[in-house]
């Protein structure tokens, strides 16, 4: 149950999120490729994905998003309000990397 929350959430973000190309999901794995912008099929550049896992790492959130590939490998443990949070934190990120269009960062 834990997982579906984040999925149903991250899939919720997609939609508005143009940096985000597809999304992939195994019971102990979720991950997202991440694109230079709207439209593009291009990796997303390091100055992007570097920040994205800074962000989600001043939140709290422990993620694998220093590379176009972000993925996230929830522990066995966890329970339905820190997969809650953690969904919560990555639609924060990806909102404010929309708003202010980390993207094009070089």
């Amino acid at each position: 149950m834990t997982s579906l929350v984040a999925i149903v959430t991250l899939f919720a973000v997609k939609t508005t999120a143009p940096h985000l190309a597809t999304l992939a999901y195994a019971p102990l794995l979720l991950a997202i490729e991440l694109v230079e912008g709207p439209g593009s099929r291009r990796p997303a550049r390091p100055a992007f994905t570097q920040r994205l896992f800074h962000e989600c790492l001043r939140r709290g959130l422990l993620t694998m998003a220093y590379a176009p590939r972000l993925r996230i490998q929830p522990a066995l443990t966890m329970d339905l309000a820190t997969a809650s949070n953690a969904a919560l934190i990555l639609r924060e990120v990806f909102t404010a990397a929309r708003q202010e269009r980390w993207w094009l960062a070089p």
